[in-house]
């Protein structure tokens, strides 16, 4: 490994893995609103918020009445304090916008007026994790709370322990807790020679949410495994749902501790709401891990390469301690990007990884009060405002390519759509985006690999270069009409100018009463016996005649000074246009004249 002066060393000699006496993992299950009809992301969410809140029998979950207070239990305080310090620590330890956001009062949180809502499942109190038929882990559960964010993520966060139970853990159990228990759903499956079938690979074979008296709370036991001889092909059942929902396969257990409507899964009892959810990472969730050692155990005896096995969440080696999992050059410079090491000497290792983060703690005082005590509460918020703001990207840019493929059935909904996406994301931005939370040094400096391993920069830029296309496109869009309807409205008056310039060479009843019509009727009906209607028809086609010429005048006159000059190729060509469209003003001007002088003498 590498102590605290950047030196590599390895312990002496091989020997068992190190004795683990409390091992605490909190797994963080990001979830994304299915927006597919005309309701708001908020109205959704508030929709899904208030069925919970109606308290029925069949929902599991309870409404936190004071954010504050989002933990059911404490931990090593004394039985006899009335009144719990730790949320008092929590409080004061992040910014005042930072806890406008954490913790609202509890009447605003209660009228569901607030941007996070959190619900409480306190029927589940122990989980059975079996890896095989011989070896499996009972944990206790001391956190399960359902986060409900306004603009349309949820976060599903599942605390389970050790500590308190009879399942004893070394850091190799602890290694495979980390790999095992957070898995979703199937990542693949291998072909099993023996049983001349495919099996899945990289899971548990069964986990079972148990109540205080260790009894199954549902029906669902979390098969993960068929047993020997399946009568069902899970690759078969894995790609029915592929097939139906393009979605993968979520495990029973995890939708049935989610009670939600949730796409990929069978949807679950006596849920009455029209609000589904999705799955937004793989098939492995993201996890916190509280690691102390057994007595005696120091931090220099733990290998290098099971420290990164242990930051990266990646399965122990079965047969030895301290080999890699990756090429070690590869991970030359895994001290320096993944370990925070202010504290080492004193006992305490951080780790960041992006989707796992890891303390590792000598066994004192110090590591069972205060440090997880910490883990429990200020960590923890940490990591809950770094993967809602990752989960939050992701539902921005699902959103958008949602709204972008349907643009083509209805342009005025994909416009609705892109505004509202705008709105969300400048709310989201301006208040619940959170670059520093804390003055506390150490706050900031772990914040920042939070946020450095998570990329939250670069999917922040990504997010905005999709808002300015849509923008762009739909600015596009508007520009275009605006043309469109300006063209339109030119020749509406082209048509105007041209009844303008008809009805006023005709006016004066020059038709009805001039001479000049009246000799002309002569000549040419040679005195017809019906006077008035035929004076009428050659009226009439006279009328459409001068109307004809107005519009064709009148509309190569517009042609020519809406076109495009940028089509002239030199100055000759610009000259002669000019002297052309000079002329035929002339002749026009010249024609109006002559008109007039008639209507003058036929007066």
């Amino acid at each position: 490994m590498t102590n605290a002066a950047g030196v590599h060393s390895e312990p002496s000699s091989p020997s068992p893995f190190p004795g683990v006496d409390e091992y605490r993992q909190i797994l963080l299950w990001p979830l994304a609103l299915d927006v597919t009809g005309e309701d708001t992301v908020a109205d959704l969410v508030a929709e899904q918020a208030s069925e919970f809140m109606r308290q029925n029998a069949d929902c599991p979950w309870r409404l936190v009445d004071d954010p504050l207070r989002h933990l059911a239990a404490e931990l090593g305080e004394p039985a006899s304090a009335k009144v719990r310090a730790e949320p008092y620590a929590e409080f004061v330890y992040f910014h005042d916008f930072v806890r406008q956001f954490l913790y609202p009062r509890p009447d605003e949180h209660t009228a569901g007026t607030t941007a996070l809502q959190i619900f409480r499942r306190d029927d589940v109190r122990h989980v059975k994790i079996a890896l095989s038929d011989r070896k499996s882990y009972v944990l206790r559960v001391d956190r399960c709370n359902l986060y409900l964010f306004r603009l349309g993520v949820a976060i599903l966060a599942v605390e389970v322990t050790n500590e308190g139970t009879q399942t004893k853990l070394d850091l190799q159990d602890a290694m495979v807790l980390e790999d095992l228990f957070r898995r979703v759903y199937t990542p693949y499956f291998s072909w099993d020679e023996k049983g001349h079938s495919y099996r899945p690979g990289g899971i548990p074979r069964s986990v079972e949410w148990l109540d205080g008296a260790h009894k199954p709370i549902s029906s669902a036991r979390g098969e993960t495994q068929p047993s020997d001889g399946p009568a069902v092909d899970p690759v078969e059942t894995a790609l029915s749902i592929v097939d139906q929902y393009r979605e993968p396969p979520v495990f029973a257990h995890w939708a049935d501790l989610l009670g939600l409507n949730l796409r990929g899964s069978a949807s679950p009892k006596n849920v009455p709401v029209n609000v589904t959810w999705r799955h937004v990472v793989d098939e492995r969730m993201p996890f916190m891990a509280y690691i102390r050692l057994a007595k005696g155990i120091k931090l220099p005896s733990i290998y290098r390469g099971d420290w990164t096995r242990i930051c990266f969440a990646d399965p122990p080696d079965e047969n030895e301690q301290g080999t890699y999992f990756y090429d070690p050059q590869f991970i030359e410079n895994f001290e320096k990007d993944h370990c925070y090491d202010r504290f080492f000497n004193s006992g305490t290792r951080h780790m960041f990884a992006g989707f796992s983060y890891v303390v590792v703690c000598e066994n004192s005082g110090f590591a069972l009060n205060t440090i997880r005590n910490h883990f429990r509460h200020m960590y923890f918020q940490m990591a809950l405002i770094a993967h809602l703001e990752f989960a939050t990207y992701l539902t921005f840019s699902s959103r958008l390519s949602s709204a972008t493929i349907k643009k083509r059935d209805d342009i005025a909904q994909y416009r609705k759509r892109v505004f509202g996406i705008q709105e969300d994301f400048l709310e989201f931005v301006h208040l619940f985006r959170f670059t520093g939370i804390s003055s506390q040094m150490q706050a900031q400096e772990m914040f920042d690999y939070w946020r450095k391993h998570l990329r939250l920069n670069d999917l922040l830029g990504d997010v905005k270069e999709e808002l300015a296309t849509a923008s762009a496109n739909h600015f596009a869009r508007e520009a275009n009409e605006q043309t469109n309807a300006a063209n339109r409205l030119n020749v509406i008056a082209i048509f105007g100018v041209a009844a303008g310039l008809t009805f006023g060479f005709l006016g004066m009843n020059l038709i009805w009463d001039g001479k000049t019509i009246d000799g002309l009727m002569d000549a040419v009906l040679q005195g017809a016996a019906d006077k008035w209607f035929s004076r009428f028809l050659l009226g009439l086609l006279i009328t459409c005649a001068t109307l004809v010429g107005s519009l064709l005048l009148t509309g190569r006159a517009a042609e020519r000074l809406l076109s495009n000059r940028d089509d002239l190729t030199s100055p000759r060509d610009r000259i002669e246009r000019a002297v052309r469209f000079t002329i035929r003003a002339l002749w026009v001007i010249a024609v109006a004249g002559a008109c007039s002088l008639i209507v003058l003498y036929a007066r």
